[in-house]
Parts: C-alpha cells; structure tokens; sequence
C-alpha cells in the first residue's frame, strides 16, 4: 500500500515539475512577443533579420517629413529634391546599428561632397541621449530626430532597426535594405541610385 502511494505521490510530482516547465515556456514566449512585437509604440526589432529589398523593384514615392535635427533646426526630406538621399534609421540602443554607424560615417565622409545626402534617423529616443552617443563617438554624419516616431517611423512603415532607404533625386524610394551594411554595400546600392536618369 506505501508503495502506491509512494508511486502516487512521485507521479503527482512528475506531473506538477511538467506543468511548472511549461509554464515556464509560455512565460518565457509571452516575454519574447511582447518585447519583440508588442512594446508599445512601434514594435521594432533589434535583431532582425538582413532581409534586402531588391532595387529597382520598391520605387515608389519617399514621403515627405518635417522633423529637427540635433540643433534643433527643422529638417524636411523635400529640402533635398534632386539631390539622392540615403535615409537611415537607428537607435542607441541597438547592437547592429552601433556597429554599423562607422560604416555609414565613412560613407558620408566620402560622399557629402559629392551632392549625396545621408541622414541618420534616430528612432524613439530622447535629444540629450542621442546627442551624446554622437558626441561620444566622434560622428559627424547628420542626425535627425524621430521621438514620437510619427515623423518617419510611421510613414516610412518600419519594422526593423537599423533600416536604411536609397532615395533618388525625383523622390523615389530605390532600394530598402533592413539590417546593418558595411560600406561597400553601401557604395553599391547608391551606385544603383546614381546610375538613375537625372
């Protein structure tokens, strides 16, 4: 009779360290899908994959926006018309476009004179913190803000950081590459903008 209820009482356990697990597990997922997709505001994504939208095959009209830089000026994409833009969106908090912001540096150092166009878009956060990671870094690239990410988060419909759009100088989105680029995959794409009839 003990052995029964020794058994019983072992199984009773067993099944209890399952649901414990378990629940556990979906804890764990709700988590995830919360943070990753569900955060209020817009759910973007850190670690997203480095999907590439072909070029030639997204063109379609840039929305225009009105949004402030560092200083605090106000910055509209429609200011460049006829000048190719390379849009690209970043946080301070995100791995991926922290280790792609020198790229991006090197290639609006090497491009600025040029007439190409390349504004960092910060997505989400506060003036003083963005201020000092550019300070920090020793980044000279132009920086926008996007705090209420109604500017160009939305209208722009990211899901992903970093993401970066290659605009022509008639306004038209090009190429949308989602993920973080060295800069020969940045030359490459603007090359595909500047090849473009004027």
């Amino acid at each position: 009779m003990s052995r029964r209820k020794g058994r019983s009482a072992h199984s009773r356990v067993s099944g209890e360290m399952v649901i414990v697990v378990m629940l556990i597990l979906v804890v764990g997922l709700a988590g995830g899908l919360w943070y990753f997709v569900l955060r209020p505001g817009l759910a973007i994504n850190q670690r997203g994959p480095a999907v590439t939208e072909q070029p030639g095959t997204t063109a379609r009209l840039a929305p225009d926006f009105s949004t402030v830089d560092l200083a605090g000026n106000t910055v509209r994409l429609s200011d460049y018309q006829g000048r190719p833009v390379v849009l690209n969106a970043w946080a301070t908090w995100c791995g991926p476009c922290r280790a792609e912001m020198p790229h991006l540096q090197q290639f609006y150092q090497k491009y600025k004179e040029q007439g190409v166009v390349v504004l960092a878009v910060n997505i989400g956060e506060p003036r003083e913190r963005v201020a000092q990671f550019i300070q920090d870094s020793g980044f000279t690239v132009p920086v926008l803000l996007d705090d209420t990410t109604a500017a160009i988060a939305r209208p722009y419909h990211l899901t992903a950081l970093p993401t970066t759009f290659f605009i022509s100088r008639q306004r038209q989105i090009i190429s949308v590459r989602v993920g973080a680029m060295n800069l020969a995959e940045m030359e490459s794409r603007l090359a595909e903008v500047l090849s473009l009839p004027e």
